[in-house]
C-alpha cells in the first residue's frame, strides 16, 4: 500500500489475474471525504488485526482495516482530545504496539504526550477494561482517592472502579475522589464509540427498499463482550438496551458483559430515510458483529 503524491488516496499495488498486469486500485474510493486534509504519516499494524494507521494534516487519526483475502477495506475515524502528530507500530510478543505523539492543552498549557494504545482484548475480567484516553491504572489496596493525575489537571475524566462505571469527575490537585472505594481503577479522558451504518436497504420480493417508503420495525444486533451500548435515529434520541432481558442468550465468558443477539424495537414510522446510530460513551468495550433489520415496505 502507498499514498499518492497529494496525500489523499491510499492505493494498493496488486497483480490482477483477470487482466494479467499490476494495478493500483484506490482504497479510499468509498470514503473520499475521510482523507480530505491529506495524510502526513502512516504505520502498519499486522497483529491482532491488519490495520493501516494514518495521521492527517489536521491532527486526526484514521485506521484502515485491510484484509484482502476477505475483501475487507474499511475506514474509521478515531476522534481524540488533542492533535495527533505521528503514529508508530512496534512488533511485540502478543500483539503489535501502537504509539502516538499527541498535543493537548491541559491546565492552560500545551503539552506533547507520548501514549501507547492498550489491548482491546480482556483477560476474562470486566474490571480490567481499559477504554479511556491518556489514562492511568490503580491496582492496589482499597482506596477512595486516586492520584497521579496531574497530566489531566482540570480535565473531566471517565472512571471504571472494580468494573463499575462511576460518574465523570474533574481532576483537581492531580487526583479524584471515588464515590465508592475500589481496588482496581481505570481513569482517563472519556470518548464515544459510535457506528453509523450505511442505508439498511434490502432486496424484497416486491423490489428493493432503496428510495421506498418503509419502516424498520425491529433491528437485531449481534454483539461481542459489550455493555451499555445505546441505539436510535440520532445522537439526541438514543435508547438503552436491557441486557438482562430473559429472551437474550448471553454466551460471554466475561462476567458482566454480553455476547449474543439482542432484538430491539425502533420508534420510527414509515419514511424514506432509515437513520440508525449505535453509541457507547462509558469506559467499557463495545463490539458490533452484525446489524439485521426487519423492514416493512409500503408503496414505492
Amino acid at each position: 500500500m502507498f499514498i499518492d503524491n497529494v496525500g489523499r488516496k491510499v492505493r494498493e499495488f496488486v497483480f490482477s489475474d483477470a487482466e494479467q498486469k499490476f494495478l493500483a486500485p484506490d482504497l479510499t474510493a468509498l470514503a473520499e471525504h475521510i482523507t480530505t486534509s491529506g495524510i502526513v504519516n502512516v504505520a502498519y499494524q499486522k497483529n491482532p488485526d491488519s490495520l493501516l494507521w494514518c495521521v492527517l494534516d489536521n491532527g486526526n487519526l484514521l485506521s484502515l482495516s485491510y484484509e484482502r483475502e476477505q475483501n475487507v477495506v474499511a475506514w474509521a475515524l478515531h476522534p481524540m482530545d488533542g492533535l495527533v502528530q505521528s503514529v508508530a507500530v512496534i512488533p511485540a510478543a502478543k500483539e503489535d504496539e501502537v504509539w502516538i505523539s499527541i498535543v493537548r492543552s491541559v491546565d492552560g498549557e500545551t503539552k506533547v504526550y507520548i501514549e501507547q494504545f492498550q489491548s482491546r482484548f480482556l483477560d476474562i475480567r470486566k474490571e480490567n477494561s481499559y477504554f479511556v484516553d491518556s489514562g492511568i491504572i490503580y491496582n492496589s489496596i482499597l482506596t477512595s482517592t486516586v492520584s497521579e493525575l496531574g497530566h489531566l489537571e482540570e480535565r473531566i475524566v471517565s472512571i471504571l472502579a472494580d468494573g463499575e462505571v462511576l460518574d465523570n469527575q474533574r481532576v483537581l490537585g492531580g487526583q479524584i475522589t471515588l464515590s465508592t472505594p475500589a481496588r482496581n481503577v481505570r481513569v482517563g479522558l472519556p470518548y464515544t464509540s459510535k457506528a453509523i451504518p450505511m442505508r439498511l436497504d434490502m432486496n424484497l420480493p416486491g423490489g428493493t427498499t432503496a428510495g421506498s417508503i418503509k419502516k424498520i420495525a425491529e433491528v437485531a444486533f449481534s454483539v461481542h463482550d459489550t455493555l451499555n451500548m445505546q441505539y436510535g435515529a440520532s445522537d439526541t434520541t438514543l435508547f438503552p438496551i436491557d441486557w438482562d432481558d430473559a429472551r437474550w442468550k448471553n454466551t460471554s465468558e466475561i462476567d458482566g458483559l454480553f455476547t449474543g443477539m439482542v432484538v430491539v424495537e425502533t420508534d420510527g414510522g414509515f419514511d424514506i430515510e432509515d437513520d440508525l446510530v449505535l453509541s457507547q460513551s462509558d469506559p467499557l468495550p463495545c463490539t458490533v458483529r452484525a446489524i439485521i433489520p426487519r423492514v416493512e415496505k409500503t408503496g414505492r
